[in-house]
């Protein structure tokens, strides 16, 4: 027998189901950060699968809060010089524009912990992602490469 699949509708992010394999509920479309950027939004649950209404609104009002450009802005700050050091495979550096205009976020997994925003690295790095950590407050926590 297949399981039921869970659905949770919210009037801003849309139609969310619950991935029992990732213990999380998803979007299953993108939605929207900032006015250029769309990304996949997942609410980690930690096996209580029954999520108030209230925290898919703290979700919003937290993809709200993050200014892509910003978080772009962060990334070039921590990466670019590593990227023109040693990852560049040409002879010519990317400047900060030019790098902030390859990375693009992809994915938000929100926790009680904090926010995770993936970033494809557009190239930059091999195609390992970009992993932003931000605690609760939104301050950044840490930013490595994964994958």
């Amino acid at each position: 027998m297949s399981e039921l699949v869970r659905v949770h509708d919210h009037p801003v992010l849309g139609t969310f189901a619950f991935d029992s394999s990732m213990d999380c509920w998803q979007t299953q479309s993108t939605v929207p950060l900032g006015g250029t950027d769309q990304v996949v939004l997942s609410l980690s649950v930690n096996g209580d699968t029954d999520v108030p209404a209230e925290r898919f609104d703290d979700a919003a009002r937290i993809l709200r809060r993050l200014d892509p450009r910003t978080l772009r802005r962060i990334v070039a700050e921590h990466y670019l010089e590593l990227y023109n050091d040693i990852w560049c495979q040409d002879d010519e550096d990317l400047d900060h524009d030019g790098f902030c205009a390859r990375i693009t976020p992809t994915s938000i997994d929100i926790d009680e912990d904090g926010v995770q925003i993936y970033f494809d690295d557009g190239g930059l790095f091999l195609g390992h992602s970009i992993l932003m950590l931000l605690d609760m407050e939104l301050q950044l926590a840490e930013i490595k490469l994964a994958g």
